[in-house]
């Protein structure tokens, strides 16, 4: 591992010679920066400036693609991967994005989230086939999606909600399956029930679930010129343009949208604490976003501490208005999961906040925190 330590921890069984030895795992000691962060459903995982993955939590079904399915609450190394660029997870399986081009996913593969149906989990990444030149992966709940550099995308997994961008079904579709769209895209954006792919004139069109409506396939979005990202959550509508400016709209049941409020947002309506932003990401009814400054902000429903901003459930379940978070360095990546929230600082450390029966905040215990504290080695 080069400067990098690693402590080898084995199996307890025994065995004997000439059979095959226990599965290991990796605890990762490390100098290695983190470029991306993904929180799934119970385990977390973080792409490496070195290209390598790590992983931590939950391992039921692989989901830290280790090989083995012992759970750690540390940082363990996915094996195989050298070269991540990216990754995406939102339930129960992680994805990689590569420098070759190539997506490798791990974990459970309930929906043909792999590419294929063939197996029905893994504990070490499978390619998923047919996916050969990919510059960008997006997931949503139980699909995927790729755009290469000419701009197109190809979907794959659950057809349910549109995550296909077919309209509503229950179908599985394994294999990478283009999407119809008017022109070349230049970026996707996830969300959990949705996903859009922005144009190069700051133009947008999206397809999935949208508060429940399924649209028979992509549709345009126009309310917003110059569009950078946007973030379809389960009761609101968040659309960012280049500038960082953020607008939102939809039920805003649990005051999703961050106006301070939980009256419906009728139509696309700027945010003002909501400015200057540079990643935003939600689930179902709670958000963090990070501005251009690095300094970091949740909100919603605060669920096992999730929100970071130093108050269990019992004390603030729900925050409505956006919440700077203090006590972490400035921040250039969030991601938002089931019960556990992480980001990336600007040099490159891990923190997590909330749920930690699994060990999903990487600290090296099993102990919740409603405040964000650092992902040990990274």
């Amino acid at each position: 591992l080069g400067t990098e330590h690693a402590k080898i921890m084995f199996a307890t069984r025994d065995f004997t010679c000439g059979s095959e030895p226990p599965a290991v795992a990796i605890e990762v000691r490390t100098t290695d920066t983190a470029v991306d962060v993904v929180a799934g459903k119970y385990s977390v995982c973080a792409a490496l400036a070195s290209g390598r993955v790590v992983c931590w939590g939950a391992n039921d079904y692989g989901q830290l693609g280790d090989g083995t399915l012992n759970p750690s609450s540390k940082p363990v190394t996915v094996k195989g991967i050298e070269d991540a660029v990216s990754l995406i997870s939102t339930t129960l399986y992680t994805c990689a994005l590569r420098k070759s081009g190539k997506v490798s996913c791990w974990g459970k593969n309930e929906y043909g989230e792999f590419g294929t149906t063939a197996i029905t989990e893994s504990s070490v990444p499978v390619d998923v086939p047919g996916i050969e030149d990919a510059v960008e992966l997006a997931g949503s709940l139980h699909s995927s999606c790729a755009r290469n550099a000419a701009g197109e995308v190809r979907c794959w997994g659950l057809e349910f909600a549109g995550g296909l961008g077919r309209g509503a079904s229950r179908r599985v579709t394994p294999t990478p399956t283009l999407v119809p769209l008017p022109g070349p895209v230049v970026r996707l954006s996830a969300s959990v029930t949705a996903m859009c792919a922005m144009t190069e004139a700051g133009g947008a069109h999206c397809w999935g679930s949208i508060f429940g409506d399924v649209p028979p396939g992509p549709f345009a979005v126009n309310s917003v010129p110059n569009i950078a990202f946007i973030r379809i959550l389960q009761a609101g509508l968040f659309v960012a343009d280049k500038s960082g400016d953020v607008w939102c709209a939809g039920p805003n049941d649990l005051g999703i949208c961050g106006t301070g409020t939980t009256e419906e947002v009728s139509r696309l309506t700027k945010v003002p604490a909501l400015k200057s932003i540079r990643d935003l990401d939600g689930l179902l009814a709670s958000a963090c976003a990070v501005r251009n400054d690095g300094s970091s902000l949740c909100w919603g429903i605060n669920s096992e501490g999730s929100l970071g901003v130093g108050k269990t459930e019992r004390e603030q379940p729900l925050v409505l208005n956006p919440t700077e978070i203090v006590g972490v360095p400035t921040a250039k990546k969030v991601s938002v999961g089931d019960t556990t929230n992480c980001l990336v600082s600007m040099d490159g450390r891990v923190f997590c906040a909330g749920l930690n029966g699994d060990g999903q905040l990487g600290d090296g215990t099993n102990t919740k925190a409603a405040s964000f504290v650092r992902v040990q080695n990274l």
